[in-house]
């Protein structure tokens, strides 16, 4: 069995609370509910894409400056520093409001990749990316996220799942549940977490 080589995070609803309200985000876009917002603005006439944009830039932009770190993070880094283990985030995010959030964190990320160094999530290329830059294989690493596309990314990539409940209910997770190899409630309780590995990798 290999051994665990890196965790690769998710950010927004991960590591840092950004208190993006997507619903409210949509409703200002005027596109429909529960609609993907990256991928419809793709779609949409460029006049009606770039006002979109504008909402969406102004909405990240004030939580990647509100964020603050979910309970528990820190520790969690520190804990994998100790145990020399790599860790790198990915985010549908822009780049540079990915490294303005996790500055909130004390410890530094190898890689941080957004939405403009490739293709997004729920695409495996930022964890093959990672991947290939350790030289390690998907297989050694996990992805640790909080939504369905990041739990889709990891199994694209061949990487191990960690689905962050965050305390949410079962009926809200069941897609992202299903392609969980792990659930983790909280960065404060992490000993089930750390079993799982010790029999997993």
């Amino acid at each position: 069995m290999a051994e665990l080589a890196g965790i690769i995070f998710d950010i927004d609803g991960t590591l840092i609370d950004s208190g993006l309200d997507f619903d409210l985000i949509r409703a200002e876009m005027n596109i429909p509910p529960g609609a993907e917002i990256l991928e419809t603005l793709d779609q949409l006439p460029a006049v009606e894409a770039e006002h979109c944009r504008e909402v969406l830039a102004r909405h990240e932009e004030r939580g990647a400056a509100e964020g603050l770190p979910f309970a528990g993070v820190n520790e969690f880094l520190i804990d994998l520093e100790r145990r020399r283990i790599r860790f790198a985030a990915v985010t549908r995010n822009r780049q540079e409001l990915a490294c303005q959030m996790l500055a909130h964190l004390s410890a530094s990320f190898e890689v941080i990749l957004g939405r403009e160094n490739g293709p997004i999530k729920p695409d495996p290329w930022a964890i093959l990316s990672i991947c290939q830059q350790w030289k390690v294989k998907p297989q050694q690493v996990i992805f640790l996220g909080d939504y369905l596309f990041d739990m889709q990314a990891g199994r694209n990539a061949g990487a191990r799942t960690v689905l962050f409940s965050r305390g949410r209910s079962a009926e809200q997770l069941v897609a992202s549940t299903a392609l969980a190899d792990h659930l983790l409630d909280s960065f404060l309780e992490t000993d089930l977490f750390w079993e799982w590995v010790s029999k997993s990798f």
